[in-house]
């Protein structure tokens, strides 16, 4: 809890100073995602999921009031006596963040997004329908601008308004493979998704993988688990493609959990999607 309040009140103090963001204190210290998750999930349908956003931002809020209270009254005062002091102060941790930042952003992730829209069936009839799809992105906020993309591009909001949740995952790859069938562009990511077919299992799969090292100052064996999500026709041809494809990696693994996997389509960054095809291509 302390951590939160905290950061409410140096948000605060960073606000107060002209030309510094209270975004940067939250990125460094590692609540900016949480933050933006939140405001998100404010408005979620899930009960569980809308507590915790409101109890992380009430937390927030408390240390944001106290600290903007704290500046107004004391913060100022001294403002008047070293205002150069101060606002150097900032303005270095604004520049130590941005080194930080950039390398942060050049981590590519796969964030899980669940949609639930209105859709129209065959019959003329509406329905709420849940969508999940996974997209490799540098950021939450990235992600999340190609959300809205999609679902204007996608007209998701022709019979209703539409509800969305982003979580960052830690999938350790998304294979590529001539299961994927279909594609489309959406502002500047390609996209890959399944045939709509109940009768088969075409689909995503994850496979948990355990890899067996040796670490060389202890002499002991070191077990990692991953996950490897890959498009495939069933549990054993998913197995089969993780197989393949670990085997040109010259390492120890075991294969502990494979299971079907709800996401019906794959957003990658066109130079991503661009190199895999490559890649699958000559494999």
């Amino acid at each position: 809890m302390l951590i939160r309040v905290l950061g409410g009140f140096l948000m605060a103090l960073a606000d107060s100073v002209p030309g510094v963001s209270g975004g940067t204190i939250a990125f460094l210290m590692g609540i900016y995602d949480e933050f933006i998750g939140s405001l998100n999930n404010i408005v979620s349908k899930d009960k569980e999921k809308r507590k915790a956003a409101v109890l992380f931002l009430v937390k927030l809020g408390s240390g944001w009031i106290i600290g903007m209270a704290m500046a107004s009254i004391i913060i100022n005062q001294i403002f008047e006596k070293h205002i150069y002091n101060i606002s150097s102060l900032f303005i270095g941790f604004v520049l130590f963040a941005m080194p930080i930042i950039i390398m942060e952003e050049k981590d590519l992730n796969y964030f899980r997004v669940k949609t639930e829209c209105t859709v129209e069936l065959s019959d003329g009839a509406l329905a709420k329908k849940k969508i999940e799809e996974l997209i490799l992105a540098t950021s939450y906020t990235e992600a999340e601008m190609l959300v809205n993309e999609i679902i204007s591009s996608l007209n998701r909001t022709q019979f209703g308004s539409v509800n969305y949740e982003i979580i960052k995952t830690k999938i350790s790859d998304v294979l590529f493979n001539d299961t994927l069938v279909q594609e489309q562009t959406v502002k500047g990511f390609y996209c890959n998704y399944f045939e709509e077919d109940e009768n088969t299992g075409v689909g995503l799969y994850m496979v948990k993988v355990m890899f067996l090292t040796l670490d060389e100052r202890t002499g002991k064996e070191k077990k990692t688990i991953e996950d490897f999500y890959v498009p495939a026709l069933s549990n054993a041809d998913a197995n089969d493609k993780i197989n393949t494809h670990l085997k040109k990696t010259m390492s120890d693994f075991v294969i502990r959990d494979t299971k079907f996997d709800k996401a019906e389509a794959i957003y990658w960054p066109l130079d991503v999607h661009k190199r895999k095809v490559e890649n699958f291509e000559l494999s």
